[in-house]
């Protein structure tokens, strides 16, 4: 039975001359004999670049070669075999059908498998012939690029390898059979000598079949000929120094010694063990002779061929010791310092170019910094190093970078090369940093109006450099929404791994509700959020009460508390100032209304200041001459206001307005009374009566009769006492005689004569007194 592309696969890459004819059509780089350096097929830091293509590079590229076989429709897959088969048959179809894998063909770039991640004898399910892509299968593209990142192998690498192992070869093959995948990359497939052809075969174990365990061991077989070859137990192909290496498997064809420049050519004749003789090279699209080998040949020609030279500028200069900083976490202040190693195995001094410790934070431009002109001497190695100071929290990405005139410009992305899959980036989070430690705490907590007030609240800078924070302070508004800020402390620096305490004072002059706030000034912006808190429970802002002060404490008292007219009254209150500072409260007096809405006012205090933390009583005595109802409030005189409201009152018992009785004074205290009480007609007779002044000062009433009608009407009055005046807290007899000669009903009644006027109505009498009586005079 004839197979479509005998799928000889053989650690040697030795090549059909089918598998040739299609590469000869695909070359667009094309290169010549010249240019093949044995010692150097290609750089360390192209063979070792695993970020050279993404899956989507790697997709495109597959999609680009399919077709670009003998029948040259690029792009296109044969799914349906409908094509002339090209190794006779009929259609592909046919041929398929007749070969054991009937159409429809499944091509590298629309296959899907299963990763086999265990080996096994068991093919992994997989989506060829037209089967529905499996559940948990990957595209050709994704295994590809997924072994690349495992093994650090670049992804150009394995299509290389692919496109030079697989028949077909795969890369390219527009109607592939399932076998071809089945041991695509040579890996376990090593070359044996069978008998009965009487040539050399790839003996392959069925452990390893399938295309994705395939792709995965030919990267881990190559990475681990890297790690390893450099020790001194490894019995393969070594770098730096001779190897002596055959042109091919017969003895009789000889070998040569090569010095091997570099791990990755190392690496590949570990893979495939032979050099190219000159007839391999001087057909370079094509076949030599009898002892050519092609494996090596062609990985280098396709290499060329697909993804351009196999040397890199500068392909000496590589990372070798990854980035690192000096810190786990950083904080807002914190110095980083980031290192990493760059080394050169060339035998020769190489300028390395720019080199540096770029970063951005927040996606903002942050590089620590660079120097030009590196001179890295030959087979040695220099660290690069930078310091930076972070001043601002968020994500800070840090990574090497380098600039290379001679490769365009600025390459980090890939330069110096990364042939071990070191760090070459970072990103951390830095926290902020100095934070508000303590909130805000208010001395005394529950402050009265003209009190000095202390506001306090503490920064720390946990980092091991000094931080200027600005100008903090705190923004207070007071009830009326005017500025009532504590002090400023202005330039604020907080020394290295210490705490700052803000403690300003100020005297909070109105009563009511103020709002307050952490305030910052830096860089000549106002900040409300920084410094930052270091938990959600950090009192930064808020609001506090400003009780009233100073306050009535004590209300208004009248002594005595039932005034009489004419009596001296003290009235009294007394007012507290409860803070540490002396408060201007203007000028306090009682005012007082009499019973006719006359002012009566108890005399004004004028400019009362009273001292911190004292007491103020008002005392102030008058005469209330009227008798009747008075009120009476506290009334206040500052700022060319009267204020009836200040100061406030301690509790809303307090009394600080009322009414009072002012009782009548001087009373007849005695009733009218004549002697004899039954007088005769002709007959002398004393008539008398008592006045009280209860009051404590002396009372002028003028003058004092007891008038008398006779039964006619006429006026018999006894005799008048003139400039009556009563001593204070005195009692006065009225004691007068005369001779009541008519007899009859006689009308008696108290009058005084003051100012001019009589008024009988003036003497008031006390409960059960008459001040009139009616006297009969008796005939003889």
């Amino acid at each position: 039975m004839i197979y479509k592309k005998l799928i000889i696969l053989s650690i040697i890459g030795t090549l059909l001359a089918i598998g040739s004819i299609y590469f000869l059509k695909q070359n667009t780089y094309a290169v010549t004999a010249s240019g093949w350096k044995a010692g150097a097929i290609i750089d360390d830091s192209l063979f070792m670049d695993k970020d050279s293509m993404s899956v989507t590079q790697i997709q495109s590229f597959l999609n680009s070669k399919v077709g670009t076989g003998s029948n040259g429709i690029p792009g296109q897959c044969d799914t349906n075999g409908t094509r002339a088969s090209e190794l006779g048959g009929g259609t592909r179809a046919q041929y398929g059908s007749v070969n054991n894998n009937p159409a429809p063909f499944t091509c590298l770039k629309d296959f899907w498998e299963v990763p086999k991640t265990i080996p096994g004898p068991a093919i992994p399910d997989n989506n060829y012939g037209g089967k529905p892509i499996p559940s948990g299968a990957r595209s050709a593209a994704q295994l590809i690029w997924d072994a690349a990142q495992k093994y650090n192998i670049s992804p150009n690498v394995l299509l290389v390898k692919l496109g030079t192992e697989s028949a077909g070869p795969l890369t390219s093959d527009d109607w592939p059979f399932l076998r071809q995948y089945t041991y695509a990359m040579g890996a376990h497939c090593p070359d044996v000598w069978d008998e009965a052809q009487q040539r050399w075969v790839a003996k392959c174990d069925p452990d390893y079949s399938g295309f994705s365990i395939q792709i995965s061991e030919a990267a881990s077989l190559l990475r681990w000929y890297l790690d390893s070859m450099t020790q001194s137990w490894w019995p393969y192909r070594k770098p730096y120094q001779i190897n002596s290496i055959k042109w091919n498997i017969p003895a009789s064809c000889g070998a040569a010694n090569v010095f091997i420049e570099n791990k990755a050519t190392a690496a590949l004749y570990t893979y495939t063990p032979y050099q190219p003789n000159q007839a391999a090279l001087n057909n370079m699209y094509g076949l030599g002779d009898g002892c050519s080998a092609y494996g090596n040949r062609n990985f280098w020609r396709t290499y060329s061929d697909w993804f351009g030279p196999t040397t890199a500028i500068n392909g000496s200069i590589t990372i070798s010791k990854g980035l690192s900083i000096d810190k786990s976490s950083v904080i807002v202040g914190d110095t980083v310092t980031a290192t990493y190693e760059v080394s050169n195995s060339a035998g020769y001094d190489i300028d390395a170019g720019v080199l540096g410790v770029c970063a951005r934070l927040n996606g903002a431009n942050y590089d620590f910094g660079s120097k030009g002109q590196n001179i890295i001497l030959a087979n040695g190695k220099i660290v690069v190093s930078y310091t930076k100071q972070i001043n601002q929290a968020g994500e800070l990405t840090i990574y090497t970078c380098a600039y290379l005139a001679q490769a365009g410009g600025w390459i980090s992305n890939t330069y110096p090369y990364n042939i071990n899959s070191l760090q070459k980036t970072t990103t951390i989070q830095v926290q902020d940093n100095p934070l508000v430690t303590t909130g805000v705490a208010l001395s005394p907590a529950n402050p009265i109006a003209g009190q000095t007030v202390t506001a306090t609240f503490t920064v720390t800078n946990a980092s091991s450099n000094p931080i200027d924070i600005g100008s903090l302070f705190i923004a207070t508004r007071d009830p009326n929404g005017n500025n009532s800020d504590f002090p400023t402390d202005p330039n604020v620096t907080v020394p290295a791994n210490s705490t700052y305490t803000y403690s300003k004072s100020r005297i909070l002059t109105i009563a009511g509700g103020y709002s307050f706030y952490i305030a910052d000034y830096r860089n000549n912006m106002w900040y409300r959020s920084y410094p930052k808190s270091s938990t959600d429970t950090i009192l930064r802002q808020g609001t506090i009460q400003v009780q009233d002060n100073p306050l009535v404490t004590t209300g208004v008292a009248l002594s005595p508390a039932n005034p009489i007219a004419g009596q001296t009254v003290t009235a009294t209150f007394t007012v507290t100032n409860a803070s540490s500072n002396p408060i201007d409260i203007g000028s306090l007096f009682i005012a007082t209304r009499d019973p006719n809405g006359n002012n009566s006012d108890f005399p004004t205090d004028p400019n009362v200041t009273v001292p911190a933390n004292s007491t103020y009583t008002y005392s102030k005595s008058r005469i209330l001459t009227i008798a009747g109802g008075y009120s009476f409030y506290i009334a206040d005189y500052r700022n060319a206001t009267w204020d009836l409201s200040y100061p406030k009152s301690s509790s809303g018992s307090i009394l600080r307005k009322g009414t009072f009785q002012v009782q009548d004074n001087p009373l007849i205290t005695t009733s009218v009374a004549t002697n004899p009480t039954n007088p005769i007609a002709g007959q002398t007779v004393t008539a008398t009566f008592t006045i009280t002044n209860a009051s404590s000062n002396p009372i002028d009433i003028g003058a004092l009769i007891i008038a008398a009608r006779d039964p006619s009407g006429r006026n018999v009055d006894f005799p008048m006492t003139e400039n009556v005046t009563i001593a204070a807290n005195y009692t006065y007899t009225y004691s007068k005689s005369r001779i009541l000669a008519v007899a009859g009903n006689y009308t008696l009644f108290v009058s005084r004569f003051k100012d001019g006027a009589w008024n009988s109505n003036y003497l008031k009498v006390a409960v059960g007194i008459n001040k009139s009586i009616t006297v009969q005079v008796q005939q003889q």
